[in-house]
């Protein structure tokens, strides 16, 4: 046996020229099992088909993650208490005070990041097998360089999966909103705390970011364009008492455009919260908010009568 794999493949070329390196009566080195002397091969070096076994390792590795970000995140789930008011979700129209649920938390972003790359290493894995496969050797660059090209844009999933499982030991924020509606000139309060080591952080910044959505038809390809159309900026901290929890009222300008949900256009509002964390995955988190057109101004009855 030439060496451990004991997998088959089609091709030719490759195998004549292993074969080549062995003719009859060449004294040469095998490596021999003591324990069972019927077990030899010829080589030990690496071949890529034993990185086949190891994508089970991937998804061993990533249970284990879910596991621990559940674990985390179960540890750091908000309590609905008298002194927050009703958590949400809620109907968007209740003015009880709201307690916001972040669409962005690290658990998600590790999750999503661990899908990512499973699948674009299994795609990795068949694209190397079937080169395997038809006896393409790994001497030959087009094919070398296409596993690596689709290696390295991988590693893009890795840093998502490595942030996203460090950001589970960030300082995680509560934010209510009170009342629990928001109109366009209108008031509201929010109030924020932060749950966690808050030392580590520098500063923190909650500002409302408004985004447009357009979808169209370009040929056969439909296509959805994202601008972000406002930031308006809410509060900035930077001392450890505003870190760990503050309260600020937040007067909704008139002049913009208020939340809509069409087929091909979208306008949607959501409150973002950062914090900065030297040499560490900061902290980021968005929770979506619906706002309500301003409300049309109540009629007097000379208006109504005439």
């Amino acid at each position: 046996q030439y060496n451990f794999d004991s997998g088959s493949s089609s091709g030719y070329d490759s195998k004549a020229a292993i074969v080549a390196q062995y003719p009859p009566g060449l004294d040469t080195l095998c490596y021999v099992d003591p324990a069972e002397p019927n077990s030899a091969v010829l080589s030990l070096a690496w071949s890529w088909m034993y990185a086949v076994g190891g994508f089970g390792l991937i998804f061993v590795g990533a249970g284990v993650l879910v596991w621990v970000g559940a674990m985390r995140g179960n540890r750091l789930a908000p309590v609905t208490s008298t002194t927050w008011g009703v958590s949400s979700p809620q109907d968007l129209d209740d003015p009880s005070p709201r307690i916001l649920v972040s669409a962005i938390t690290p658990g998600k972003t590790l999750a999503s990041s661990l899908v990512f790359t499973i699948f674009w290493y299994l795609i990795l894995g068949v694209v190397g097998w079937a080169f395997l496969h038809d006896g393409v050797g790994w001497e030959n660059a087009i094919p070398a360089g296409i596993v690596t090209i689709m290696s390295l844009f991988g590693l893009f999933g890795v840093a998502g999966i490595v942030k996203g499982f460090l950001g589970l030991w960030n300082p995680r924020v509560r934010l209510k909103m009170e009342p629990g509606i928001l109109e366009l000139g209108g008031t509201v309060v929010f109030t924020w705390e932060m749950e966690g080591y808050t030392s580590r952080m520098e500063s923190l910044r909650v500002y409302l970011q408004g985004k447009e959505s357009a979808t169209y038809t370009r040929g056969t390809d439909t296509t959805t364009d994202h601008s972000i159309f406002d930031n308006i900026i809410i509060a900035e901290a930077t001392e450890q008492a505003d870190l760990r929890a503050g309260r600020v009222e937040f007067a909704m300008p008139e002049f913009t455009m208020h939340t809509l949900d069409l087929p091909r256009n979208k306008i949607s509002w959501a409150l973002r919260v950062e914090g900065s964390i030297p040499k560490w995955p900061d902290v980021e988190e968005e929770f979506p908010i619906k706002v309500l057109p301003m409300p049309l101004p109540a009629s007097t009855p000379e208006a109504s009568h005439a």
